[in-house]
């Protein structure tokens, strides 16, 4: 067995994409099985996420850009497929660049390093701006078309990323290039030794929570709450015994789209989860085994992590049939023009008065 550099993923995006730190060296963990299959998750992980991402979130934002009219939601979904995409692309960049001893430059890592963890965040961050929209829609349904516009939604993302451009900014002169001292030698980025005090006592938590504790205990409150909000209103409806066709299908629409978002939200929280695990774990390993299952953990763990970055596709297509029929449609150009063309021109003219909830028409 080769010992080819290996890089891992970690957090921060891309300052933790750092190579295995193994003082033993290669050659004694290698007798290890865990040790083996991480190197091969290692080196194919990141590889099969990004062609499956490309694959998904492209169709996603096709079909989500193709459902009008273009609205709230629909705007933070599609940011959502943009930005899974850039997270993943840049992960692989980066692994590749030091899986083949690549010079960046000091200026070039603290570049990457800023870059990766700020989408990193905001992509993050983007989920749970959705799964609030839902909670609104669900426990005060007359004020969402008020509360979440197409502007208002936008201004949210604008003020987000100022928050988090500033919260990411200490990495640009914090991170630098250097000769990873442990075999196999080879060019890494991360802290400056100055810094390393600051990124275990302070960026580490900070980091943490926002990645990961606070957005996973939001998705974890928020769905619980959408859930019993639909249980209630559907024992409502079912009370009502003189309720309107109309007022019936809308309902049914919105529960629709409610289960889908929240279908994303919750696998979210799920595939999150063992990271928060293993944040507080903070697993030191003493021996050669354990130091080759943590390898193992560390990369199954985040590739877990991952995958939600992937497959959001997915959970639109099986969760939501209006979803299906208009991807299918979109990819073999199948749309029946006459009732297309009148289609669109009634929800011109009521789009003023309908919620701004992307998925009216799911």
């Amino acid at each position: 067995m080769s010992t080819t550099n290996i890089s891992v993923t970690t957090v921060p995006a891309m300052a933790g994409i750092s190579n295995f730190n193994d003082t033993f060296g290669h050659g004694e963990l290698e007798k290890y099985d865990e040790f083996i299959a991480a190197l091969y998750m290692n080196k194919c992980g990141l590889w099969i996420l990004t062609i499956v991402g490309l694959v998904c979130n492209t169709l996603a934002f096709l079909t989500i850009s193709s459902i009008k009219p273009f609205a709230a939601s629909s705007f933070s979904v599609a940011l959502l497929a943009i930005l899974d995409t850039v997270v993943l692309v840049m992960r692989l960049f980066y692994h590749q660049l030091t899986a083949y001893d690549v010079s960046m430059g000091d200026a070039g890592c603290a570049i990457l390093s800023f870059l990766g963890s700020f989408f990193l965040h905001l992509s993050t961050w983007t989920l749970v701006t959705m799964t609030i929209e839902r909670f609104v829609a669900v426990w005060f349904p007359l004020r969402v078309s008020e509360f979440f516009t197409l502007k208002r939604a936008k201004l949210s993302i604008l003020i987000i990323s100022f928050i988090l451009i500033l919260l990411n900014m200490h990495v640009l002169w914090m991170t630098h290039e250097y000769m990873n001292p442990f075999p196999p030698i080879a060019l890494d980025c991360g802290f400056r030794n100055e810094y390393k005090e600051f990124e275990a006592d302070v960026w580490f938590w900070v980091n943490s929570c926002v990645y990961a504790f606070i957005p996973c205990a939001s998705m974890i409150v928020l769905n619980a709450l959408i859930i019993f909000g639909l249980h209630k209103s559907f024992k409502m409806q079912k009370q009502m015994i003189n309720g309107e066709c109309s007022s019936s299908s809308k309902n049914m629409q919105q529960r629709q789209i409610t289960i889908m978002l929240v279908t994303v939200s919750v696998a979210f929280a799920v595939f999150l989860l063992p990271v928060c695990i293993f944040y507080l774990a903070r697993w030191e390993p003493k021996t050669l085994r354990e130091t080759a299952r943590y390898y193992l953990t560390h990369e199954i763990v985040f590739f877990v992590a991952e995958l939600h970055h992937a497959v959001n596709f997915l959970f639109y297509f099986f969760s939501s049939r209006k979803f299906r029929t208009m991807m299918i449609r979109l990819v073999t150009c199948k749309y029946p023009s006459t009732r297309r063309s009148v289609y669109q021109s009634q929800q011109g003219a009521t789009s003023t008065t309908q919620s701004t909830s992307m998925f009216n028409e799911l």
